[in-house]
């Protein structure tokens, strides 16, 4: 068993003190009580790293600094042999500098804190239960990085050179902003980044490695003020980075209107495109000339909840929406690119291709001229009557033709290029109304015909 320790106060008088065991219920057994004092030592910021070695069960480890008001530290372990523990810094009335830090072998690092008033502070290491081993402790006087940085202007790159080091950068915005941090040039391993609001409190965050990436909050700001950007590099890492804040790029569209070319030029920068729709309305969205070299597309409504989203790269594809706009109102796309990719995209919003068919007619052309623009055609069918959709002189690459139910379950599809394909016949279930989509990959355009084929 791994037993456990209890860690006594500083004791008030000289004199014999008596250890009680009282074993829970009827248990029995044998222990070994292990009675130490403290390790002590001195430790200095910006000093030497003092190795630890705790080498009897229940030990800790307490060791001084003297610090002035306002100075800032940060603590690092290294080279951990403990299996686990806590470590915590305490001001000189004994009271925790900030909350207790876990540890294991991999390590620990106590973010910059800043300390209140000058005198003796202490650096306490507590290994967990029975758990016995080395530790090496470095001190360092690590003031955060403080700066400002402006919303479309000049990027700023904070160097962080001592583990717990954290970099600081406010900027003034106002309600219903919306704003993005983009990440490059990045050699720190592992980092937080994070967005502040005015009182302090977290508005979004992320992590990222050193490929890069970008922040971006799923709200608008949500008031007037300034607002804070925090990089805090995770464990023992330190390096450097480049942020550059940026407002999206914003305009409109317009079903079945001329195609909208965007420029997101900076990383980290999205683009917000709005247009009005109408409740039941069918909509798709074309994706071309994409210059990015991987995107998140989504389709918000008016509450920002998202209705789809796909991701494209250089390709290019569409956004289908398997419902109709739920509302009428004002819908939002909105363009993520991924990591800190820059480039352009050309935007074609198209209602579907519809019409209604009927059973045993002859083919009927349809035609698809719009990028991403999809097809949805409907019959009227009688229940148990055998159905077969045909597909003839097929020009698209590759086509997606799928029949649903009334109550818009598949009930037959196929994916093809061929010139003539046909759906598995299906015998259909109700008398009512049934669907046929047309669906051509990427952002194909081009034209097919289709016929519905009874028995």
């Amino acid at each position: 068993m791994n037993g456990s320790s209890i860690d006594l106060v500083e004791l008030p008088a000289t004199g014999a003190y008596t250890i009680f065991f009282d074993p829970l219920s009827t248990y029995t057994g044998s222990f070994t009580i292990t009675v130490s004092h403290e390790l002590e030592g001195a430790i200095v910021p910006q000093g030497s790293a003092v190795p630890v070695t705790i080498s009897r069960a229940g030990q800790n480890a307490r060791y001084t600094f003297s610090g002035n008001s306002g100075q800032a530290v940060s603590l690092q372990l290294s080279d951990v042999t403990i299996r686990s523990g806590y470590v915590s810094i305490l001001k000189p009335d004994g009271s925790p500098l900030g909350q207790l830090t876990s540890f294991a072998h991999a390590g620990a690092v106590v973010d910059a804190q800043v300390l209140p008033t000058s005198g003796t502070y202490v650096v306490l290491i507590d290994p967990e239960l029975s758990y016995t081993g080395n530790v090496k402790l470095a001190l360092y006087n690590a003031p955060d990085l403080l700066g400002n940085i402006m919303i479309d202007q000049m990027t700023v790159t904070p160097t962080l050179t001592v583990p717990g080091q954290r970099a600081l950068y406010t900027f003034n915005a106002s309600a219903g902003q919306w704003v993005n941090l983009g990440l490059t040039g990045v050699s720190i391993a592992s980092s937080t980044l994070s967005l502040l609001k005015p009182d302090g409190s977290k508005l979004a965050s992320t992590t990222i490695g050193s490929s890069g990436g970008s922040l971006d909050p799923a709200m608008a700001l949500p008031e007037t003020g300034a607002y804070t950007i925090v990089v805090d590099p995770v464990g023992n890492n330190t390096g450097s980075m480049t942020l550059a804040l940026s407002s999206p790029v914003t305009g409109t569209l317009a079903l079945d209107g001329a195609p909208v070319t965007l420029s997101l030029n900076k990383p980290g920068k999205t683009a917000r495109y709005t247009f009005n729709g109408n409740a039941g309305q069918w909509v798709s969205l074309g994706l071309t000339a994409v210059g990015l070299t991987s995107s998140s597309i989504s389709l918000l409504d008016q509450s920002g909840t998202s209705l789809a989203s796909t991701t494209v790269g250089t390709a290019g594809g569409a956004l289908e929406i398997s419902n109709p706009l739920p509302t009428t109102g004002a819908y939002t796309v909105l363009v993520r690119p991924g990591g800190p990719y820059t480039g352009n995209m050309t935007l074609t919003l198209s209602t579907e291709v519809s019409d209604s068919l009927k059973i045993n007619a002859a083919p009927r052309p349809i035609m698809i001229s719009r990028a991403g623009q999809s097809g949805r055609y409907t019959f009227s069918g009688t229940a148990n009557q055998q159905i077969t959709i045909k597909a003839t002189n097929n020009k698209f690459d590759s086509v997606a033709v799928n029949l649903y139910t009334p109550s818009g379950v598949l009930q037959a599809g196929a994916t093809s290029s061929a010139s003539n394909f046909n759906l598995n016949t299906v015998t259909l279930a109700t008398t009512d109304t049934y669907t046929i989509t047309i669906n051509p990959a990427l952002a194909e355009t081009g034209s097919i015909q289709l016929q519905v084929v009874g028995q």
